[in-house]
């Protein structure tokens, strides 16, 4: 008999323990791979020079706005990709933006050591601070400033698909 209750016992800790897990696990896949809604009115951003970049000064393109690390393996992985898009795009109609809250320094430094041609912008706000938990998180504002997509992760922005949104969105 009591070898019966100690197995009922185990069964209901281990129950516990793996709801608790199944709970803990689906907090940590939505804080940190839903991208937060942000108020791109108030994102403070400047150039590599430090003069003010508001969003505002893109009125009426599609701005595809990337959130990345220099750090970030996969943040690199995507920028042939990204640049290849922008190739591929009308730039006096898309543009392409890359945004980190690292310092002046490290971003130069990434600039200087790897050749594209994006504008690359730094956060006065720290990511954390934004809501962004995940690298690369990427918007596409439409020309009315609204966000039209939004991208965890990733992805080839070369593929026709990609290409065919930005396309559609700055018709």
């Amino acid at each position: 008999m009591f070898s019966s209750i100690q197995i009922n016992r185990k069964f209901w800790i281990n129950l516990i323990c793996f709801i608790l897990g199944v709970l803990l696990l689906f907090y940590l896949i939505i804080k940190y791979r839903v991208a937060p809604t942000l108020s791109f009115a108030d994102l403070k951003l400047t150039t590599l020079a430090s003069t003010p970049a508001p969003l505002s000064d893109y009125k009426e393109k599609v701005i595809v706005l990337n959130f990345w690390k220099t750090w970030c393996g996969t943040c690199l992985g995507e920028m042939p990709s990204i640049d290849k898009a922008q190739a591929l795009s009308d730039t006096s109609k898309i543009v392409f933006i890359l945004v980190s809250d690292e310092g002046l320094d490290k971003i130069s430094t990434f600039k200087t050591k790897h050749v594209y041609s994006f504008q690359y912008l730094v956060s006065n706000k720290s990511f954390s601070e934004l809501g962004i938990n995940t690298y690369p998180t990427t918007y596409i504002i439409d020309k009315n400033g609204k966000v039209a997509y939004t991208q965890i992760g990733s992805i080839n922005w070369s593929s026709k698909e990609i290409v065919d949104l930005l396309k559609d969105l700055s018709q």
